[in-house]
């Protein structure tokens, strides 16, 4: 008696499709790894971006605040010559003075830190601070000559250092005026980026929708074979 001959287009048909379905998957997997890493890439330069921008406006921001603290040292220091007649009156513009001063000094020191972070040119700071520290020197020396009982010593006092703070006034000027400058065509440059950014990632994902199409029809493409396959006569 003859033993019957095993069917074997099942399991043939079962190898293909799980083949079918094995290239599929891994089709699948390395797309989605892939855009991950693409979202991810994507997700780090943004956020960088947004951190130097936000980094830009706050030095724009320090730069300005020591511009006016600038002013109002340079403020108190006319009050101290214009008032300084009466102690009371002496010893609070002076104070003002003082720290309207180290206000400065601090705003620089953060300037300078937040510009060197960004690797941004340092040297107009540095320049401000040297003048800066020139002009309180030379405030000091002039003060030590005040005679608060003589009337025309505040005049006096102010024609030895007249003119003196032309020089930070300018500096600290050309400060906000590089940092504004600077700060918006970084930020036009990083809008120009982001856009470009935006178009490669829409055309990655038209071409991922692509590549995923093509593989389900390549797929259904491959079943509709191994099912004609199946239905053909032996």
């Amino acid at each position: 008696m003859e033993l019957p001959t095993p069917v074997k287009g099942p399991l043939i048909i079962k190898k293909r499709i799980f083949a079918l379905v094995g290239l599929l998957s891994i089709a699948l997997i390395c797309i989605g790894i892939y855009t991950a890493i693409r979202v991810r890439d994507t997700n780090v330069w943004l956020t960088d971006s947004a951190v130097r921008t936000r980094d830009l406006l706050t030095a724009v921001d320090t730069a300005r605040m020591a511009q006016v603290h600038f002013k109002m040292q340079v403020q108190e220091w006319k009050d101290v010559l214009l008032r300084g007649a009466d102690p009371d009156l002496y010893e609070t513009h002076f104070t003002a003075f003082r720290n309207e001063e180290g206000t400065v000094k601090e705003l620089m020191v953060n300037l300078k830190t937040l510009l060197g972070a960004m690797q941004v040119d340092t040297r107009l700071v540095d320049e401000f601070v040297a003048a800066h520290e020139d002009l309180g020197r030379r405030y000091r020396h002039a003060i030590e000559q005040y005679d608060r009982g003589d009337p025309a010593s505040g005049f006096a006092v102010d024609r030895m250092v007249r003119g003196i703070d032309r020089l930070p006034t300018t500096a600290i000027d050309a400060i906000v005026a590089y940092m504004r400058g600077a700060t918006r065509t970084d930020i036009d440059l990083q809008q120009t980026l982001t856009e470009a950014k935006v178009a490669r990632d829409r055309h990655f994902v038209q071409g991922i929708s692509v590549l995923i199409a093509s593989a389900v029809l390549l797929a259904l493409f491959f079943a509709l074979t191994i099912i004609a396959g199946l239905r053909s006569p032996r």
